[in-house]
């Protein structure tokens, strides 16, 4: 979901070129909803011959070498189980063969708008899609981090220990998280990206780092609903003039509830202190990955190429971040 912040957040079009040699964290679960709704043939994923999606494979597959011949480099990072406060994701199929039996069935009979459902479904992303994506990162040689908890909260700790740069993400979250810098709309055609920094977030706002997690609990996170009736600017007001959402309270401006538990989700989440190795591309293993999804030979051997020349340019063979 993502807190909704679009009023007090801004990002500016910066180029690519900018980001040459920074490392890049990766909100791959984010990332992979993008493609699958966005790499689609007639409303539905990308898929092969028999069925199988592809849409993930295609898109994993290209940005990477796209991020790498620009002296970009990504590290993916990937949900873990979701904290004990997480929402819960409502419409969920009973299991993920059940989802594939009826996605294919859809397919079959052309049932699109069921098929679309299907396919985008909590299920067949964490379970099939994200096991597919890690091996395809594996053979590609790039580094993948599983979090123990949310995507974003790791990728934002990799920017606070200096492992990383930026976080790639579409949503806000990561902020809320305490990452340095965020990138958005990612445009490889047009050489752009979107950017915000944390620390010009609170000078423009004129709050801490803490005050924009309140802000955020006030308007409602994927761990809470929200005050009825407030929105970011209403919540920036009240946390400029009290400091704290519990002075609020004491001033009998809003009905108290339990703050804390959902501000630690935030300022003190689950983390780990990873290694990050780039290796060589294992070109065998991604040759037949590749064509296990169908992807045609001369595409494959290209993209191949492209990908070991930009190892090559960029030095990353056996390097540790």
């Amino acid at each position: 979901m993502g807190v909704k912040l679009g009023s007090i957040v801004s990002f500016k079009v910066i180029s690519l070129s900018e980001l040459k040699n920074a490392r890049v964290a990766v909100d791959a679960s984010n990332v992979l909803f993008q493609f699958l709704n966005k790499i689609r043939r007639k409303n539905l994923p990308l898929s092969n011959r028999e069925g199988r999606i592809t849409s993930h494979i295609y898109g994993v597959f290209y940005r990477t070498i796209n991020l790498l011949e620009r002296d970009i480099k990504p590290i993916y990072v990937f949900d873990g189980p979701h904290p004990r406060l997480k929402g819960k994701r409502e419409h969920l199929v009973e299991s993920l063969a059940r989802e594939y039996s009826y996605l294919r069935k859809a397919q079959r009979n052309k049932e699109y708008t069921i098929a679309r459902t299907l396919s985008l479904s909590p299920e067949i992303l964490y379970d099939t899609v994200i096991g597919e994506t890690q091996e395809l990162l594996t053979s590609m040689g790039i580094p993948w981090i599983k979090s123990p908890s949310e995507g974003e909260t790791q990728a934002a700790y990799l920017t606070r220990i200096g492992k990383a740069d930026y976080v790639l993400t579409q949503d806000y979250d990561a902020l809320l998280f305490g990452a340095r810098a965020v990138l958005r709309n990612m445009n490889f055609s047009e050489n752009s990206v979107e950017c915000s920094a944390l620390e010009e977030v609170l000078k423009q706002n004129s709050i801490t780092y803490e005050q924009l997690v309140d802000l955020a609990i006030l308007v409602g996170t994927d761990f809470n609903p929200g005050v009825r009736g407030i929105g970011a600017k209403k919540a920036l007001k009240l946390v400029q003039k009290y400091r704290d959402i519990e002075s609020t309270f004491s001033e009998g401006m809003l009905k108290p509830f339990d703050v804390q538990p959902i501000r630690e989700a935030f300022l003190r989440p689950e983390v780990i202190q990873p290694k990050i190795l780039f290796n060589a591309p294992n070109t065998n293993q991604l040759k037949r990955i590749l064509m296990d999804f169908g992807m045609k030979p001369d595409r494959i051997d290209k993209g191949i190429r492209r990908l070991v020349r930009a190892y090559k340019g960029s030095q990353l063979v056996q390097s540790t971040l």
